[in-house]
């Protein structure tokens, strides 16, 4: 793991000295390398052998309790096939209707056009948020299936469970997170959202990936801490204020008032969405967004890092407490 770290430092050190002189290639192999070693770092970290076989467990059952709802199920469809309908026939008269008064009021914000803000902001916020979710919230679900139990004297270990979670959910989020960046590219005018070659899409990858790994450590966290108090759900509910409140995610960090700057810094979806956004906004290259791609590869790596240590404490703290098995 820690030659993941250096590894990352160097890629990172190497495209800082080539500076004016970076090529589209370098910048590929940059993305493409922050890409595996961010992959590789989480999978040593917490996952190893034994997180795949666990996550496949816990998608497989995931997939038959949904496929058993019936009603659900229908309505599922006939929830996609109603947003295609109104997306198709009504998709931009409604956009126009609901965002173009909220641009104008704020026409003061001269960086991008707001709407376009505002939209990548409600696209990636839900992945961003469901990658800690399923990191922080779902250990007492499992406490209540009977699964955490039946992992403790396993190979696989509880500590699996996390790196299990964030590869059940992935996919589907990762899906989500395309299609709907696709529907506002189609909804808003050509353009607005940029994803017109495969380095602004590797680029895009690459911040998402690194605020994922960001996200998921600061939910082992509070895996930890569920793990050892049971009811740790506020400490939730504070971050999603500060990060929704802070980190420019529907409000532009310069709109904000100057004490609240450092704040907003350190947060780490600051710098994620600040990338996303030149990327996907203007058309920006990794290299052109190295800063905050550095600050956030750091925060990813002491997050990751912090998160599985905490979580580790914290249950063999449980364990010696006796309250390991309370719900």
């Amino acid at each position: 793991m820690g030659a993941l770290a250096v590894l990352s430092a160097l890629l990172l050190t190497l495209a800082w000295g080539l500076g004016e002189n970076w090529s589209p290639l370098l910048d590929g192999l940059l993305a493409a390398g922050l890409l595996v070693t961010s992959g590789l770092h989480v999978y040593l970290l917490a996952g190893g052998r034994h997180g795949p076989r666990v996550a496949r467990a816990l998608a497989k059952r995931g997939w038959r309790t949904f496929l058993s709802y019936k009603f659900q199920l229908i309505m599922v469809f006939v929830q996609i096939g109603l947003f295609i309908a109104v997306i198709y026939l009504l998709g931009a008269p409604l956009v126009d209707a609901l965002f173009r008064p909220v641009g104008e009021a704020m026409a003061r914000y001269t960086q991008t056009n707001y709407v376009v803000f505002l939209l990548l902001g409600i696209a990636a916020w839900p992945l961003l948020w469901g990658v800690y979710e399923v990191s922080a919230g779902r250990l007492r679900q499992e406490q209540m299936t009977g699964m955490f139990e039946s992992l403790v004297p396993t190979a696989a270990g509880v500590e699996s469970l996390p790196f299990a979670y964030l590869l059940s959910r992935l996919g589907m989020s990762v899906v989500t997170l395309t299609a709907t960046l696709l529907v506002f590219a189609y909804l808003l005018p050509e353009g607005a959202i940029t994803l017109s070659s495969p380095l602004s899409v590797l680029a895009f990858a690459t911040v998402i990936a690194l605020a994922i790994v960001t996200m998921w450590g600061l939910g082992l966290i509070m895996t930890g801490l569920t793990a050892l108090f049971k009811q740790a759900g506020a400490a939730s509910s504070l971050l999603r204020f500060l990060l929704i409140a802070f980190a420019g995610i529907y409000v532009p960090v310069e709109l904000l008032p100057g004490w609240a700057a450092p704040l907003s810094e350190a947060l780490p979806l600051t710098h994620a969405f600040r990338a996303v956004r030149e990327i996907l906004g203007h058309g920006a290259t990794l290299v052109d967004v190295l800063p905050e791609v550095a600050a956030l590869a750091l925060f990813a790596l002491y997050s990751s890092f912090g998160g599985m240590w905490v979580f580790r404490k914290l249950l063999d703290r449980a364990r010696r407490a006796g309250t390991l098995y309370g719900y």
